[in-house]
């Protein structure tokens, strides 16, 4: 089991990476990036073949060891962020990359690392 601090130093960056088309094709398209250390959700604009860094989200709380799993409503713009070690689910606006500070908790659950 790999602690915080070796997850810090090696720089990982979650595996779990989601791309999410909001615009009709030929437009720009959205990138969320999980990372787990220091625990945050990055968006990115694709453009063409270019990748344009747009923003951090904002009042994530990082619970247990940090976010690992993404999941995106495309209907709502809700992002799900699951976090290794923690039993709870935090939803993000993925449009606006602000927290809805509301977190669902799953009972009898201690590690929800990652959701699909």
């Amino acid at each position: 089991m790999q602690t915080r601090k070796s997850i810090s130093s090696m720089g990982l960056i979650s595996i779990f990476i989601i791309a999410v088309l909001f615009a009709p094709a030929g437009q720009a398209k959205s990138l969320y990036v999980n990372v787990i250390w220091p625990g945050t959700v990055k968006a990115y604009k694709i453009v063409g073949d270019h990748i344009q860094y747009q923003t951090d989200a904002q009042n994530l709380t990082n619970h247990g060891d940090g976010p690992v799993g993404l999941a995106l409503d495309p209907d709502s713009g809700i992002a799900f962020i699951t976090y290794e070690r923690w039993n709870g689910i935090e939803l993000l606006n993925a449009k606006t990359m602000v927290s809805l500070q509301k977190t669902t908790t799953v009972s009898d659950a201690s590690n929800l690392a990652g959701v699909h």
